[in-house]
């Protein structure tokens, strides 16, 4: 037997390793900007905007405004509503790669 020989073959015969493959990175979360207007485009302050899977709810500032910080792309149901109107429900599509942007009209009701 050549000196080294039974090393290099036990190498050789050594079971292979496979790679680990690597873990997806997680998605970028993206933030939502909800705009509620009244039906003659006016800011509606106050009212309660919902994200409802996974369940967020926020109130809007004076110019209208609810910002949601982070979801994760997919799509989401979303409604608006205050005392007076009628509540409104949208989908939001919130992309990989920019905020996203939804605006609700509200019609005076119940």
């Amino acid at each position: 037997m050549v000196p080294g020989m039974f090393l290099t073959a036990a190498l050789l015969a050594a079971p292979q390793a496979k790679p680990v493959p690597a873990k997806p990175a997680p998605p970028k979360l993206q933030p939502l900007e909800v705009r509620v207007l009244d039906d003659q485009g006016r800011p509606v302050p106050q009212a309660t905007v919902r994200v409802l899977k996974p369940f967020k709810a926020l109130l809007t500032d004076a110019e209208g405004v609810a910002r949601f910080p982070g979801l994760a792309p997919g799509a989401y149901r979303v409604n608006a509503g205050k005392g007076g109107f009628k509540l409104a429900e949208q989908q939001a599509t919130v992309p990989e790669d920019h905020p996203a942007t939804l605006e609700f009209r509200l019609v005076p009701g119940d």
